[in-house]
């Protein structure tokens, strides 16, 4: 689960997949590159938290370094990248990642880039966004463009009301014409409890447009809600 709802848009040429399916059940969304195996898949993985300690950025991504380097023979921290202020910024780290499976090591490469959403509230809660992309240093030649075009993608967007109100005057279907109220014959009273209605105007056709986008601005969030966001393309 996130901690703020978003959506985003996968590229063309990436598939997602259940996180438990890949050994990943912690992991919110997983995304897998189908078209780059060769010994090794690329992937996606897009992670989140809340953090209450003022934690800057660089002590985020040092944490993140520190945990991989736990799990793999050899991590190398390489260059970094910031963009925005701390509350509400973002930073990209690259790491050089060598990892043994069985009687195999395998030299990866990493990109991880840390989302960080300030609370609406004013509080110093933050809600921290973590996408990686993994590959083999030949694989990152050719998908980086991918995972930057995912990153520009990702926004804010609470969830829409599960029980939207019906409209009061439903629209006439195209080609229809509203027949005119029958007026009241002579001597007729309205019951009791009941209140003549205007006739509505006639409505040209009406086709519905698309749904009104709601969403926080950039780089700020509400922590009311929190699901896995939607995301577009892909499977």
């Amino acid at each position: 689960m996130l901690p703020v709802p978003i959506a985003f848009e996968l590229p063309d040429g990436w598939r997602s997949v259940p996180p438990a399916e890949v050994g990943s059940p912690d992991t919110a969304f997983v995304a897998l590159h189908p078209g780059s195996r060769d010994g090794f898949t690329a992937n996606i993985s897009l992670t989140g938290d809340t953090r209450e300690d003022g934690a800057d950025l660089d002590v985020l991504a040092d944490e993140s370094a520190s945990r991989l380097a736990e799990q793999a023979v050899a991590v190398k921290v390489g260059r970094r990248e910031r963009t925005g202020v701390a509350a509400a910024g973002s930073l990209t780290q690259a790491l050089g990642v060598r990892v043994r499976t069985g009687a195999t090591v395998t030299d990866l490469a990493q990109v991880q880039s840390f989302l960080a959403m300030a609370d609406l509230a004013g509080s110093r809660r933050r809600a921290v966004l973590t996408a990686v992309l993994t590959a083999t240093p030949s694989q990152l030649v050719d998908l980086l463009a991918d995972f930057q075009a995912f990153l520009a993608s990702i926004r804010p967007e609470p969830p829409a009301s599960p029980h939207p109100a019906p409209s009061p005057n439903p629209p006439t279907p195209p080609g229809h014409a509203v027949p005119p109220r029958p007026s009241a014959p002579p001597g007729h009273t309205a019951q009791p409890g009941h209140t003549a209605q205007p006739r509505p105007a006639p409505r040209q056709d009406h086709r519905p447009g698309p749904p009104p986008v709601h969403g926080a601005a950039p780089g700020a969030w509400r922590p009311d809600h929190g699901y896995v966001g939607r995301h577009r393309r892909g499977e």
